[in-house]
């Protein structure tokens, strides 16, 4: 066998076993990013539990943790994604902790809300907003390669429906609209963002357009009681009401009363 045949075929060996040691590289990072997120989720749990509780310090350190694992799993699968750029299921699982990551930024920025610490609520907002986007930017590189991931287009939405709660939070209304109809264009029959809708518009004094999504809303979930309590608010706003000809009568009645009483009075003054 000649050198350069040799020379060939060791080429080719080395390139199979680095093709083989990415791989593995690849599979331990991923295992190292699930185990990550799995440590998100736990702290993200006792954070909201805590919060409930009303323990907001706890609530805020659990968060922090929580949002130390996702980076973490989030680094993991950009690690993987270095062999693999195209990955689909890498692809979904790194959106999935941004998600996971944004949830618990958007958590944060209630508890400091709470704790009347609104300067690092609107960090946290901030945060959770960029968070979004990055993860609304994985899961349509996703779809470019699996457009019909139903799972990943309804987290698409998801992204866009958080977005439009915390855009509302900050009194963002008409960006939080923006993101409501983005979140409705992937999935039209989601009650939750249109009882959303309609509480932003309730927000900008667009009250028979409030009533219109709250309709909607209900069409879907009847017994929706946000959006049943929330129309009836936007409908009493619509109400104007008509004084009644007995009222105006009351008005004259009693400046009547008061016409005589001023005269009855000028009277004595007079008799005396």
């Amino acid at each position: 066998m000649c050198l350069r045949t040799k020379m060939k075929i060791n080429l080719v060996s080395v390139v199979l076993a680095m093709l083989v040691i990415l791989s593995f590289l690849s599979i331990a990072s991923a295992e190292s990013a699930v185990e990550w997120y799995e440590e998100g989720n736990k702290a993200g749990s006792l954070g909201i539990k805590a919060f409930g509780d009303g323990r907001y310090e706890d609530a805020i350190i659990e968060f922090d943790k929580a949002i130390k694992a996702y980076d973490e799993s989030i680094k993991a699968y950009d690690k993987a994604l270095e062999t693999y750029p195209d990955h689909e299921e890498t692809l979904n699982l790194k959106g999935y902790a941004l998600v996971g990551k944004g949830l618990v930024e958007y958590q944060k920025g209630m508890v400091l809300e709470h704790s009347m610490e609104y300067e690092e609520a609107i960090k946290a907002y901030d945060d959770a907003l960029k968070i979004f986007d990055n993860a609304i930017e994985v899961f349509n590189k996703s779809l470019e390669i699996n457009p019909n991931n139903a799972d990943i287009l309804e987290y698409k939405g998801f992204g866009y429906y958080t977005k439009g709660v915390i855009f509302n939070l900050m009194n963002r209304y008409e960006e939080a609209m923006d993101m409501f109809n983005e979140s409705l264009k992937i999935n039209p029959i989601d009650a939750h963002a249109l009882k959303e809708k309609g509480d932003i518009l309730c927000s900008l004094g667009r009250y028979e357009e409030a009533i219109k999504a709250y309709d909607e809303a209900l069409e879907i979930d009847p017994n929706y009681k946000e959006a049943l309590e929330n129309r009836e608010f936007a409908l009493n706003k619509t109400t104007t009401p008509t004084p009644s000809i007995l009222g105006f009568e009351a008005i004259f009645a009693i400046a009547g009363l008061l016409a005589i009483t001023y005269l009855l009075r000028r009277r004595r003054l007079k008799d005396d």
